[in-house]
């Protein structure tokens, strides 16, 4: 999103835009923030306050540094730490850990330091594909696995608040930074 927020910016003078990554689901009945972001279907869709929308659908690949794709079945797998297996796609690394019998060379907590981890040829990490689009240093290894995860990304708003020109601002262009055509990069 970081990279496409200055045209936001630029398009909505004195708009203050504030991005937190979090893994705690703010309240947005108790105005903890505006507008919120979820990597699954909320489980209060009756709460009239909050109005949820899905607005995009993530989808997973596999990468490793660039000039390692002839590799990339002998490099370890970069892995999520275990306080984040409730996550679809940290189960599924997991899941792959524990089909080839070997350990893991990174644990870590977000999938920043994981694309970081991969980039620096740590080994092999599940990522979204929308957030490796814009970055080089990896390319795509591509499997016959059906199994990838996909998780839906849902847009949470306060009722009272969605027709509100910065609210409508926003949610836009998180409609295009989701829509952003994804190419098989690598």
């Amino acid at each position: 999103m970081i990279p496409t927020a200055a045209g936001l910016l630029s398009h909505h003078p004195g708009l203050q835009l504030e991005l937190i990554g979090d893994a705690r689901n703010f309240n947005l009945t108790r105005r903890e923030a505006d507008m919120a972001l979820r990597l699954a279907r909320p489980a209060d869709m009756a709460n009239s306050k909050v109005v949820a929308r899905r607005i995009a659908t993530l989808n997973y690949a596999i990468y490793v540094a660039a000039g390692k794709r002839d590799q990339a079945e002998r490099l370890p797998w970069l892995v999520y730490e275990d306080g984040m297996m409730h996550l679809p796609h940290a189960r599924w690394i997991a899941a792959q850990v524990e089909k080839s019998g070997e350990g893991s060379a990174l644990a870590v907590n977000d999938a920043e330091a994981l694309l970081q981890a991969a980039i620096a040829g740590l080994g092999r990490a599940l990522l979204p594909v929308i957030l490796v689009e814009r970055v080089d240093g990896l390319c795509r290894v591509d499997i016959d696995d059906k199994t990838l995860p996909v998780r839906e990304v849902w847009l949470l708003t306060h009722a009272e608040l969605r027709h509100l020109a910065r609210i409508r601002a926003v949610a836009e262009w998180l409609d295009r930074v989701f829509h952003i055509p994804q190419s098989k990069k690598g």
